[in-house]
């Protein structure tokens, strides 16, 4: 929203092109997947418009490079949400929230981004998503120019943020009385997700592994990241798999889940399979047919 800060949609394909041109590979295979996105460290500056004006759809502005620079960073704050939680990761930029592959939740224009009401790819998902919550939720007050609210910084509504953030953050690592039932808990989350960024979860099992130890921890919770997994739909790969079936013969018959092996059920892509490897390993090509998830193998 900031002036020449828009992102269009030819100029997120772009990026999202230059990402998997520098990334894809890295997993041993150029497939429309980024399998090792810890590995995925895209600088964007080469990308710079000669003049850092913005002189068409081949480059960026210097007003565009700050939108991504905003939307990649983490958000830090000076105070704490719930269970004390001050920082929140980064969106992924090679999520299909940023690519053309998915409707543009970032706007169809910066004039139609803030249009209400919310326009499914026409108006911003972000903007409408977060502009509701600040107005109903936080401050109570639907006149509130919410690009005048600081989250990093609220100001009078600091108070606010954190009862709302009370009521709503599944942050807590308190897990004993669940744990001395017998509860099992299979955490996934997709490395394309741009709703909420997969950093979110592994920081979160973090969290569970200093409270509990890595050891202790693995009996009764399983964290797998899902490689090019979206929110639900969209993606480069929509996976699909029994997790129910995983869950009840942990639970009933104690085989605790190993790697698993999910289906896409895109129209596109469906019936190739891919591993599901338990955090923090990784699915790695080794050779044979791509579109088959014995052709790969789970590694550090």
């Amino acid at each position: 929203m900031a002036p020449g800060g828009f992102i269009t949609a030819e100029k997120s394909a772009l990026v999202n092109a230059a990402i998997f041109k520098q990334c894809d590979a890295d997993d041993g295979v150029a497939d429309g997947i980024i399998s090792k996105p810890q590995a995925c460290t895209f600088d964007i500056t080469p990308m710079r418009c000669e003049s850092g004006a913005d002189s068409g759809n081949t480059c960026l502005s210097d007003a565009q490079l700050k939108t991504y620079e905003a939307i990649a960073s983490p958000l830090k704050t000076n105070y704490s949400f719930a269970n004390g939680i001050q920082e929140v990761p980064g969106f992924t930029l090679f999520g299909p929230d940023f690519s053309p592959s998915f409707p543009a939740p970032l706007g169809a224009s910066q004039a139609a981004a803030r249009k209400k009401p919310f326009v499914f790819g026409d108006s911003s998902f972000f903007y409408a998503f977060y502009n509701d919550i600040v107005q109903y939720w936080v401050a109570r007050d639907t006149s509130l120019n919410t690009l005048s609210f600081n989250p990093a910084d609220p100001g009078p509504l600091t108070a606010r943020v954190q009862a709302v953030s009370a009521l709503l953050d599944a942050t807590t690592t308190d897990l004993v009385a669940f744990q001395s039932r017998g509860g099992k808990l299979i955490l996934q989350h997709g490395t394309s997700d741009n709703f909420i960024p997969y950093q979110m979860t592994v920081d979160y099992y973090k969290r569970l592994e200093a409270r509990y130890g890595g050891g202790a921890l693995k009996q009764f919770v399983k964290f797998f990241l899902v490689p090019g997994a979206a929110h639900a739909l969209g993606g480069q790969f929509e996976s699909g798999y029994d997790g129910l079936t995983a869950l009840d013969n942990w639970v009933v018959n104690g085989t605790a889940p190993g790697n698993l092996v999910a289906t896409d059920v895109s129209p596109k892509n469906a019936g190739r399979t891919r591993p599901v490897c338990e955090y923090p390993q990784w699915p790695k090509y080794i050779s044979g047919d791509v579109n088959s998830s014995s052709s790969f193998t789970c590694v550090n």
